[in-house]
């Protein structure tokens, strides 16, 4: 999974975090229009709040769960972006060292600036 796959996971989370605090607000809504006359339906009422309250908590939590993935998402992104440029960085100076070896090989010699040195020996 790269790091778009793991904010686009971010973004569901946060879709399911909002369903969760719609459902809470409907559930809240719906209760308080019921008249809880008896202590049964009271009971009830205390364990519909408990629900709602349940689904609040649950929403802020897969809320910053979601916030937390999204983050760890684009430092992958960032972190790639940087292993890439170290590993574009590290192959060119390995061709150069390589190329330095062929110049070796072929008894050029090769200057303190880069430049190489015909016919043998730099002295």
């Amino acid at each position: 999974m790269d790091g778009g796959q793991v904010v686009a996971c971010a973004a569901a989370l946060e879709q399911h975090a909002a369903g969760m605090g719609r459902a809470a607000e409907r559930l809240a809504q719906a209760a308080a229009v019921v008249e809880w006359q008896s202590p049964a339906a009271q009971a009830a009422r205390d364990r519909v709040d408990d629900l709602v309250a349940g689904l609040r908590a649950g929403s802020e939590q897969v809320h910053d769960a979601a916030v937390a993935v999204r983050a760890h998402g684009l430092a992958v992104s960032a972190a790639w972006a940087e292993l890439v440029s170290t590993t574009a960085a590290v192959s060119e100076a390995a061709d150069q060292g390589a190329e330095a070896v062929r110049r070796a090989l072929r008894g050029e010699v090769v200057g303190p600036a880069g430049s190489a040195v015909f016919g043998g020996r730099h002295g």
